[in-house]
This record gives structure tokens, sequence and C-alpha cells, in this order.
């Protein structure tokens, strides 16, 4: 290449942790014999492309409250944040059992009170720590 910049498309490149060699030389500018060449290899860079996802178990159903377990997984990169809101309301964050999110995998429960009969509709937001955002929703039956 000629030019002193290019763009990596990391979109076209599966989950992982790469490194980029980059070699330059001044052939073009000297004689044989007079050029020189000179390679670096960067840092290591991580690419997920992958949104986490959610994994829901049966939900235990008490009355008017309900506890919800569930799993979100990410391939590459560890989660950051999960938060949930029920009936559209404000999101709030959850900790997953073992009490922070730094993880790949982790698993999470939620118990939701005060329940009316009827169907509600609980949502789980996760976020990974390079910002790609997984979605699922829970719908509860309150018999």
């Amino acid at each position: 290449l000629k030019r002193t910049q290019y763009t990596l498309d990391t979109k076209s490149l599966a989950d992982g942790v790469y490194r980029v060699k980059i070699v330059a030389a001044d052939l073009l500018s000297n004689p044989p014999g007079n050029s020189l060449r000179h390679a670096i290899i960067s840092k290591p860079f991580l690419v997920a492309n992958s949104l986490p996802a959610i994994t829901w178990s049966e939900p235990r159903i008490t009355g008017g409250s309900a506890t919800l377990a569930f799993s979100v997984t990410t391939p590459a990169s560890p989660l950051y944040q999960i938060e949930y809101s029920i009936r559209g309301g404000a999101w709030q964050v959850v900790f997953p059992d073992d009490g922070i999110t730094d993880q790949n995998r982790e698993k999470f429960e939620i118990t939701v009170e005060n329940l009316s009969k009827g169907e509600h509709i609980l949502l789980v937001r996760a976020v990974d720590m390079v910002g790609n955002i997984g979605t699922s929703q829970y719908r509860i039956q309150i018999p």
C-alpha cells in the first residue's frame, strides 16, 4: 500500500483476540540495496461482534410474585451490565449470582412482587464490555 492509513473492517473477522503486523519499506524511493524495511506488531486487541445471548429457566410463581432465573453468555467480550424492566417500567440493574458482572457467562435471578393476575412481560438488556447489546423478553402468567 502507498497510503499511510488503512481501515480494518472488523465485522468481517470472527470473534477473538488479534494482533496486526505492519511492515514499512522505502523501496520505491531508494535504489536497490539502499532501501530500509521495518516491522512492528500491535498490542493484542479484541474483536467481539456477537451479541450477548439470554437463556431463561422456568419461573417459580407464588401468588403475586414470580422468581425468574436466566443466564447470559457472550463468546468474546466479558459482560458489563445487565438490566431488567417489568411492564415497560424503568430499567433496573441486576447483579449475577456471584455478585459482579465480569465474566463471559453469568447466572441471574430476579424476583418480581405484587404482580396482578394476567400476563406481564419482563425485558432483559445485556451489555458486554465493548458495547454489544442483547435483549430478550419473558412472558409471566399470574393465575
